[in-house]
């Protein structure tokens, strides 16, 4: 092989790998394009079923409290807040299996009248 024939064939692996270079980030921006939309559309979602869960936890009303079938308790109490919002009306329960602890004390759960393990 003759040294423009090597120097042909090494232009074409670095071409080849400035083309893999564009690709691979190409399809990361695509990635990104739609993970963030992905993102934006969960956030409405979640506003969505803020504005649902309020309505229900309205009708309910504060201090109500009742047991799941799966034994967890929720009770409708007033929150001193949120990492962004302010809500007017929120939840607390006791925790679920496997997790460390829930927002709503066995405690508290036995004195509203509840059998909890």
């Amino acid at each position: 092989m003759s040294l423009q024939e090597n120097m042909d064939q090494m232009d074409k692996i670095v071409t080849g790998l400035e083309e893999d270079k564009r690709t691979r980030e190409q399809k990361l921006q695509e990635s990104l394009v739609r993970l963030v939309e992905y993102k934006e559309a969960l956030k409405a979602q979640m506003k969505d079923t803020d504005v649902q869960l309020e309505s229900v936890l309205k009708a309910l009303g504060l201090n109500h409290s009742f047991q799941a079938p799966d034994g967890v308790v929720y009770k409708i109490t007033k929150p001193t807040g949120t990492y962004i919002s302010f809500k007017e009306i929120d939840y607390a329960r006791t925790k679920k299996v496997g997790e460390a602890k829930g927002g709503l004390s066995k405690t508290e759960a036995k004195e509203l009248g509840y059998t909890v393990d």
